[in-house]
């Protein structure tokens, strides 16, 4: 606790001194409701009384400034006996003694933190079909053929290269339910599911992916013997052309439909999110930890750090981030 706070309470618990001066009313307000939930023992030492209702026991705990707070840390923590356990039981052996509400210490930042972060939503924007395409597997000489940018994401990271792999586990999903039976023939149901995704309304876009692309709904084979049966194939030619026309007028406006209800699905996103909890916010300057995913990767690395550091932010590109470790090498991550 603040030492200053502190001792407004002793002093008042002792005396029943509080600050003066009209501009001091709110404090003393505060103070007097404060003391109600302490007492002053005859050895000078502020005690906090908590009060377990499940239990029916009060507790009256020595309260402590921020030095001896970091000193009984220490002791119940980062010494030999207290054994760096984790949050609860440090809490579990220091609650019954002390008020002080702990927090965590460098060492075990480095292994499984207690705390874990919301993840920062970054909505990838779209304005026509293709102008953003994610694969799994494309090599060099195709990109340079293509005139294609690569943006190349983290190894066992999947979390950015979140297009494909939600992607992915959609396709993954559907096809499991065509297959149950002989999961080997997965290929043959391939396009078949292909086809079935992409002729589906996407919530984001609020239009098929196919309609996004030929600027109509794609037809299904069961539609396909009543568009035929007709016996002027002259006429047959005429009302496909002007269906095709009437796509390619309405195509614009579907693309730019598709964009606003883009924009206000991930606006709904980033909101939705945003109530959850709280966000990652790094400036060029701020002390981090990486992770260390050699740990993962390696044999016998199982007692090494979870997390690498401290290193210095020296630059943010998106989620990207440059890092400067205390001898001055530097490390790109996401």
């Amino acid at each position: 606790m603040d030492p200053v706070k502190v001792n407004q309470l002793v002093e008042f618990l002792a005396s029943g001194s509080l600050p003066a001066g009209p501009e001091n009313q709110a404090l003393r307000d505060s103070i007097r409701q404060r003391a109600k939930n302490y007492v002053l023992r005859v050895n000078g030492n502020l005690h906090y009384i908590c009060r377990r209702r499940k239990e029916r026991v009060h507790l009256a705990k020595v309260v402590l400034t921020s030095k001896e707070a970091n000193d009984i840390f220490i002791e119940f923590h980062s010494s030999a006996i207290g054994g760096h356990c984790g949050w609860e039981k440090t809490h579990r052996a220091i609650i019954d003694r002390y008020y002080w509400p702990i927090k965590e210490c460098p060492e075990c930042q480095k292994r499984r933190s207690s705390i874990k972060e919301k993840q920062q939503y970054l909505a990838i924007g779209v304005s026509e079909p293709f102008e953003l395409v994610g694969m799994d597997l494309i090599n060099a000489e195709l990109c340079q053929k293509l005139g294609i940018k690569r943006s190349f994401c983290s190894p066992y990271h999947p979390q950015t290269n979140g297009l494909v792999e939600k992607m992915n586990g959609t396709l993954q999903g559907c096809l499991n339910k065509m297959v149950k039976r002989n999961p080997q023939t997965w290929d043959e149901y391939l396009q078949v599911t292909l086809f079935a995704l992409r002729t589906k309304l996407q919530l984001t876009t609020r239009h098929t992916p196919y309609k996004l692309l030929y600027g109509r709904e794609a037809r299904y084979p069961s539609q396909v013997p009543d568009l035929y049966v007709v016996t002027d194939e002259r006429v047959t030619e005429l009302l496909q052309r002007e269906e095709v026309c009437d796509g390619l007028k309405d195509q614009e406006q579907t693309h730019t439909q598709a964009r606003a209800n883009v924009l206000r699905s991930q606006q709904k996103t980033t909101l939705k999110r945003a109530k959850k909890g709280h966000e990652d916010h790094f400036k060029v300057g701020d002390l981090v930890l990486m992770k260390n995913i050699r740990e993962e990767q390696r044999k016998g690395g199982k007692l090494e750090d979870d997390m690498l550091g401290p290193f210095s932010i020296i630059n943010i590109q998106g989620k990207s981030v440059d890092l400067r470790a205390t001898n001055g090498s530097e490390e790109e991550t996401n």
